[in-house]
């Protein structure tokens, strides 16, 4: 059986993210949506496994590009979509 990838979706959108999400699920990806913050991306990305990101660059609760820049140094394993 083929492994799905994995993709956390970051938006505080929550119309943005729930469509996103849903297209996603659409073409066979297994999604997590968070509408929290940055701090939320940074928690789930240390407890979870994720093959891809897709963030909100204007996010709320940090720096959004610098939380981008951090993760991308951080986590070089995961593909990011800002």
């Amino acid at each position: 059986m083929k492994e799905m990838i994995r993709v956390l979706i970051a938006d505080d959108s929550a119309a943005f993210g729930k469509a996103c999400q849903k297209e996603l699920k659409a073409g066979g990806f297994d999604c997590v949506l968070t509408q929290k913050d940055g701090n939320r991306v940074i928690s789930l990305l240390d407890t979870q496994h994720f093959d891809v990101v897709v963030m909100d660059v204007f996010m709320s609760g940090a720096d959004a590009v610098k939380r981008r820049d951090d993760t991308r140094c951080t986590y070089i394993h995961i593909e990011q979509i800002a």
